[in-house]
Parts: C-alpha cells; structure tokens; sequence
C-alpha cells in the first residue's frame, strides 16, 4: 500500500530528488494513514449496524405481552399482597378484641403486638417498593425488566405473611375456651 501510495505520489509530482523523495515519503504515509482510518470507519459503521439490529430485536422482545412468566409472577406478588394486608387487618382487630374481651388470656400481648408492628412495618416498606416498581414497569414498557425483582419481593413478602401467620396461631391460642377445647 505504501508503495503505491509513494508511486502515485512521485508520479502526480514527476519530481526525483532525495528532497521530494523524503516528502513524498511523508505523504505516502499520511496516505497509508488515512486509507486505514476510512477502513475502522467502514468497520465501526458495520459493527453499528449490527448493534442497532440486536437492540431492535431486544426491543422487540420487551413488549408488555412478550414475557408471561413475569406478568404471572407480578400478578401472584399483587394477590399475596393483598392477602397479606387483609391478614394484617385481621390480626390488628383480633389483638383489638382480645385487649376489649376477658375471655383472652392477655399474658405476652404486647410481645404480640410489638412483632405484629414490626411486620406490618416490613410489609409496607416492601408493598411501597412494589408500587414503585410497578410504576417504573408501567414507564418501561413492560413486565419483562422485572422479573427477578418481583421474584424476590414475592419471596419476601412470603417471609412476611409466614411470620403473620405465626401471630395468628399464637393469637388464636389466647382464647380461654379455645385452651379448654384442645386439650
């Protein structure tokens, strides 16, 4: 390539002297640089095009309807959810009940009502990430971001509710007539 370059150049000037010879030298190599500089722009539009060909097709792939699995798992997350709120609000009347009736054995109420604080207080941290994230889905354009988010807040919230769940028995067990009857 350079001595083309260099030929060119000597012929195009039609002078030989070592002078010229030295400049033509020059020019041949700010040629031959040149010439590849146009070949790694040729080569990074390709690879441009390329990449543009792979985003659309990951574009196309993030539609709202394209993942079921993660609308499933959003959709599961919404309905423990919810079914863990309408727990919290069970257990709250139910500790409300048992401080208001003399039936219920009060020993440990507190204890009770302090984890049942705390949980309820995981729960709504966790359900304001939720609501945060379903937002950003609805921003986003689609379920298919979220899906190890939403996979982990559910586990969470399973973590939650299973504790709550644990309240409830031990609240249950207050009853007077409920210790009779078991045993």
């Amino acid at each position: 390539m350079l001595l083309i370059c260099l030929a060119l150049s000597a012929k195009q000037y039609g002078q030989t002297e070592v002078r010229d010879l030295k400049l033509n030298g020059y020019r041949g190599t700010q040629v031959a640089f040149l010439a590849t500089i146009v070949a790694e722009r040729k080569l990074m539009q390709d690879e441009l095009k390329k990449l543009e060909d792979i985003e659309e097709a990951y574009q196309d792939k993030l539609d709202p309807g394209a993942n079921i699995t993660s609308a499933a798992v959003y959709l599961g997350l919404e309905y423990l959810t919810q079914q863990t709120d309408q727990l919290i609000q069970d257990l709250e009347t139910q500790v409300a009940n048992i401080e208001a009736i003399p039936f219920f054995l009060r020993h440990g109420i507190k204890d009770i009502k302090s984890a049942l604080a705390k949980e309820k207080a995981y729960f709504d941290r966790a359900n304001g990430d939720i609501v945060q994230s379903t937002i950003d889905a609805a921003v986003a354009g689609g379920v298919g971001y979220n899906y190890t988010y939403w996979l982990k807040k559910y586990l969470q919230i399973r973590k939650i509710k299973s504790s709550l769940q644990a309240i409830q028995y031990d609240l249950d067990n207050r009853s007077a007539i409920n210790r009779i009857f078991k045993q």
